[in-house]
């Protein structure tokens, strides 16, 4: 899967409008606020923003300067080094090399004042964006300014607005929020470059299999298995393989599961690859954790060196909860407190609580408790997260059992029941 990046000099206007009024947003100037600052007609700025006027390089370089940017006019010198960077980049990226990438994009953000203020500023921005995502990274200001990039949408080629639909994609699938996240990946495959259609379908598959849509994943999945062993692009065949091994689980077949993990890790440790190797880890400790081998899902998770995702926080709290282990609880939960991704996140808030609270870590009313299981089942609903729902609704039959309120028991079964059998918006009447 390759790709070379061009740069077209003969439009780098439109570009510079554009970062003008992108910096503009980020300084929530309005037009006649920037106009008023600069001396120039807001009319005036607003087409050069829009691309309609060539602006003068004076022009330019003024409005740069009342928005505290650098005017960087070596453009061919930027564009000489920016563009190889990117096509390899994006190539190791595509490919499931992460690890490869990742000095690229070190080097391109340590670079970023240049990079973000230059002809080449929308395609920096993009790729950085599409590598913050795919390690998950996009959170704080990033978030911010990254939204404000996608408010800027019409003003985007189709290759950079296919890109920019694929990272928001990502991004709502790692903030759990599958069926939004749907929509934006299927944007992507409508525009742009057929050639990362593959790609967008992994993320496809992964938000089929957490909304319970098992027919679609499964078709699609080993289609995309197929094209990437065609394409000799072994790691994200492998990593599509994780996938269906991770519905697996879903569903408890965890010796199927766990024959998928085997391959792909020896795969992995094989080829050295890293990120694969990580998965492997993360899945075998909630087979075992499931199984209640929980020294065994406690080794494995500990080798995962992602120690700053959710995820990974979650099933070390839960396995050192199982093990009563109360300093590890606690070291756990105040990393997972004090993470920048997380802090925004309602959901996981919600279930480290709800465990904590089952396991009598924490204290909380029986009252506030039901009324959080209920918050953490709308969200589920809301954003067609199966798992969240079904963890939501187990939680309540237990609790209603506990305190023998069966009807109501028995109604949580029957609701859990539906979204299992029949899916968000699919359940039976």
């Amino acid at each position: 899967m390759k790709f070379e990046l061009e740069v077209n000099l003969d439009k780098s206007y439109r570009t510079l409008g554009l970062l003008i009024k992108y910096n503009r947003l980020i300084n929530k100037y309005s037009l006649r606020e920037l106009g008023s600052l600069a001396n120039i007609s807001h009319t005036m700025i607003s087409n050069i923003e829009r691309g309609k006027v060539t602006a003068s390089e004076a022009t330019l370089k003024h409005l740069f300067k009342v928005l505290n940017l650098k005017y960087y006019d070596e453009d061919n010198e930027i564009i000489n080094d920016f563009v190889p960077k990117y096509n390899k980049g994006y190539n190791y990226l595509c490919n499931y090399e992460y690890d490869k990438a990742k000095p690229i994009f070190e080097g391109l953000i340590s670079n970023q004042k240049v990079l973000a203020n230059s002809v080449v500023s929308v395609d920096y921005n993009i790729i950085k964006y599409f590598y913050l995502a795919l390690i998950n990274e996009i959170y704080g200001s990033e978030l911010a300014n990254f939204e404000l990039l996608l408010s800027l949408a019409e003003f985007l080629t189709e290759r950079q607005l296919q890109m920019a639909f694929f990272v928001h994609g990502i991004l709502l699938y790692n903030q759990g929020l599958y069926k939004n996240s749907l929509v934006e990946l299927m944007k992507a495959l409508k525009v742009g470059d057929k050639d990362l259609d593959v790609f967008i379908n992994v993320f496809i598959v992964k938000c089929y299999f957490k909304m319970f849509i098992f027919m679609e994943a499964i078709q699609l999945a080993k289609l995309t298995i197929t094209t990437y062993e065609n394409e000799l692009i072994y790691p994200r065949a492998m990593e599509m393989r994780l996938t269906i091994a991770e519905s697996y689980i879903i569903v408890k077949e965890y010796i199927n599961a766990k024959s998928i993990i085997d391959k792909v890790a020896m795969f992995a440790e094989s080829y050295n690859a890293p990120y694969l190797q990580e998965e492997c880890y993360f899945l075998y400790s909630k087979i075992y954790l499931a199984n209640g081998e929980n020294e065994l899902a406690r080794k494995e998770i500990n080798k995962c060196s992602a120690d700053g995702f959710a995820s990974v926080l979650y099933l070390k709290t839960h396995i050192a909860v199982l093990e009563d282990n109360v300093e590890l609880v606690k070291e756990t939960y105040l990393k997972f407190l004090e993470q920048d991704r997380t802090k925004n996140s309602v959901k996981d808030q919600i279930c480290f609580k709800i465990l904590l609270k089952e396991y009598g870590f924490i204290k909380m009313s029986d009252v506030k408790y039901v009324k959080l299981v209920e918050e953490l089942a709308e969200i589920g609903k809301n954003n067609c997260d199966i798992l969240m729902i079904d963890k939501a609704f187990n939680v309540l039959i237990a609790y209603y059992k506990k305190k023998r309120m069966y009807k109501n028991a028995l109604e949580a079964a029957e609701s859990s029941g539906r979204f299992r059998n029949y899916g968000c918006g699919h359940q039976k009447k």
